[in-house]
């Protein structure tokens, strides 16, 4: 699968699986804190409010 087939909504699922190719450890690390930064910036900015 594709990010192109299944669209913006698979890159959650698919992007752990892309890092892990990476060698760094702490590369590693820091994209999943930027990641998870940016997802849960994205709830409580767009989608809490509207609860």
């Amino acid at each position: 699968m594709s990010i192109e087939v299944a669209g913006f909504w698979a890159l959650p699922a698919l992007f752990p699986f892309l890092v892990l190719r990476w060698r760094s450890s702490l590369l590693v690390s820091l994209a999943a804190a930027v990641f998870w930064a940016v997802l849960l910036w994205f709830f409580f900015a767009a989608v809490f409010p509207t609860l």
